[in-house]
């Protein structure tokens, strides 16, 4: 019951953070490859979606106020959202080897690390709250 409270209750956004928080760190993975390869020739750079797939669902969920994902084909629940991974073949050459661009890449980290670190907090927030319901009597 517990399990089904915190995880599948709709109430609760922790579906959500968990699949932020898997993304935010296929992210990093992605980006410190990248980095890695950044003087390998020919490497193609790795990107992750996460954020336009989330603000798609969301739009889809705000212009069907009726909204269920068995009564729109194609609709989906904002809670099982996932990233996606894939390789950035429209990457131009950035420094002579490859399309890996260290400042871009930089940028892309550090907006990652705050994004995953907002996510990390609102997560603990959640089991912090839940913890304190589970104590009322």
């Amino acid at each position: 019951m517990i399990r089904e409270l915190i995880f599948d209750n709709t109430l609760l956004p922790l579906p959500l953070y968990r699949n932020a928080l898997d993304a935010y760190a296929a992210r990093h993975r992605a980006v410190a490859s990248n980095i890695a390869n950044a003087s390998t020739p020919g490497y193609i750079p790795t990107r992750v979606s996460f954020e336009t797939q989330l603000a798609k669902s969301l739009n889809r969920r705000q212009s069907n106020h009726h909204y269920h994902p068995d009564h729109i084909a194609g609709a989906e629940d904002y809670r099982t959202v996932r990233h996606a991974v894939w390789k950035d073949l429209g990457a131009e050459n950035a420094n002579g080897a490859n399309g890996v661009d260290i400042e871009k890449e930089t940028t892309i980290l550090l907006t990652n690390n705050m994004h995953y670190a907002m996510a990390a907090k609102r997560t603990a927030g959640l089991f912090a709250d839940v913890e304190k319901l589970s104590k009322l009597k």
